[in-house]
């Protein structure tokens, strides 16, 4: 879409994405049984399969308003498997509670809405491509990781950018957020010198 492709090929890229996706679900029978343990945690083994979801929700429910303070905080006991990794988002509930997670939710927007602004602001179709790469990326990961810990979506294993605890993820973060504001800067400064040329036309010549 970006790059000005046909719809057509958009719609059967989706297609076969939805199709790849059920066929994924057909062959590997774990993936089953984690869509059925999270859409019918009644069946499901509150000890075996959903323990871990089930933490994730009781410590992100038990942190209110205010949370429960960083002294306080059952998930860091070793309740929640992979607190530091992938629940990262319910152990900062349970500390800091409902405004804890909303300013980590406000700060993702905020990301997402300057990447957008980057991509807006690129001067080739490379850097609005990876601009809005970067946009998607960022989003997405965010996205799928709170709403794992909330019980919305599977668990993927995805990291919360910039939060959840890994090296990896985190260089590849911050070179990503370097490639947006160097695309803002350099969007910036293309747009500061055709002002100037506008202005002083006999400088810039």
């Amino acid at each position: 879409w970006t790059v000005g492709l046909e719809t057509h090929l958009l719609q059967r890229a989706l297609l076969l994405a939805v199709v790849g996706g059920l066929l994924s679900l057909i062959v590997q029978p774990y993936q089953r049984s984690r869509l059925f343990n999270l859409y019918f945690s009644s069946y499901c083994d509150p000890q075996g399969a959903c323990y871990q979801v089930n933490q994730a929700r009781i410590g992100m429910g038990s942190g209110g308003l205010v949370g429960t303070g960083p002294a306080r905080a059952r998930s860091l006991w070793g309740f929640l498997p992979n607190a530091h990794t992938d629940f990262i988002i319910s152990v900062i509930g349970e500390m800091f509670g409902f405004i804890g997670v909303s300013i980590i939710v406000g700060l993702f927007c905020y990301l997402i809405y300057f990447c957008g602004q980057s991509a807006l602001q690129a001067i080739d179709p490379t850097s609005r491509l990876i601009a809005l790469g970067g946009t998607v990326w960022l989003g997405a990961e965010a996205l799928i990781n709170i709403a794992q810990a909330v019980g919305i979506f599977p668990v993927t294993g995805i990291p919360l950018p910039f939060v959840s605890y890994g090296g990896t993820a985190m260089v590849m973060n911050m070179s990503l957020v370097g490639l947006l504001a160097n695309s803002v800067l350099q969007g910036n400064l293309m747009i500061a010198e055709s002002h100037f040329q506008r202005r002083f036309p006999e400088v810039s010549g």
